[in-house]
């Protein structure tokens, strides 16, 4: 992986190798991370709760994952899986939680491989029976408190397909109130209704947002 796009409560953090050119650095703080200077920069400031400034790291000369285990050193690490379930008109299934429209996904329980972790979820999280597992699209990572822990969720995200006659069932009792199959058209004009995270996920599969 040549970029990690990390999504805290009130900042951003984009760790990217040297010469990779789609990143926008407008508006972000530029921090360049090579072997003379590794040592001498605080990486796990840039994920603290206060912290609210945007930071691109441009990494030259050495190890991306090393940058992105320094960044992410003071939170624990938690894996799920979900799922971008298109049927057979191209409607794309969506979930309604939290204010936000969402794709289905959930925590990897001990001994899933993650294949497994998102077709449980979303079949959980969205009543739906019959799925067909393509292949995967992205992985998210975003950032958050939970109980008295920093947690930071790498989310592996699978395009799947299922026919617009399954029966949809949210899961209400993990706070889901709607399902329902979009548009791609829909899905594009609902921009402020997405967590960032979700729509970096969405631009990078496809989508196009004004």
């Amino acid at each position: 992986m040549q970029r990690y796009n990390i999504f805290n409560k009130h900042n951003n953090v984009c760790i990217i190798k040297d010469g990779l050119n789609n990143v926008s650095f407008e508006g972000k703080s530029l921090i360049v991370c090579d072997p003379t200077t590794i040592d001498r920069i605080d990486f796990p400031v840039f994920l603290r709760e206060e912290f609210e400034d945007d930071i691109v790291i441009i990494v030259k000369n050495i190890d991306i994952e090393e940058v992105f285990k320094r960044v992410t050193s003071e939170l624990k690490f938690v894996q799920a899986a979900g799922g971008i379930v298109e049927n057979e008109k191209g409607q794309y299934l969506f979930i309604f939680r939290a204010s936000h429209w969402d794709l289905p996904k959930g925590h990897r329980e001990k001994g899933e491989n993650l294949e497994t972790t998102a077709l449980r979820e979303v079949m959980e999280e969205t009543g739906i029976k019959k799925l067909v597992l393509k292949e995967k699209v992205g992985v998210t990572y975003h950032v958050y408190n939970m109980r008295c822990a920093r947690e930071i969720k790498e989310t592996h995200w699978y395009r799947m397909e299922s026919s617009s006659d399954e029966k949809l069932f949210p899961q209400y009792d993990e706070g889901i109130v709607k399902v329902e199959w979009h548009t791609r058209q829909q899905v594009e004009k609902l921009k402020k209704n997405y967590f960032p995270s979700l729509l970096d996920l969405l631009c990078r599969f496809g989508f196009r947002f004004d």
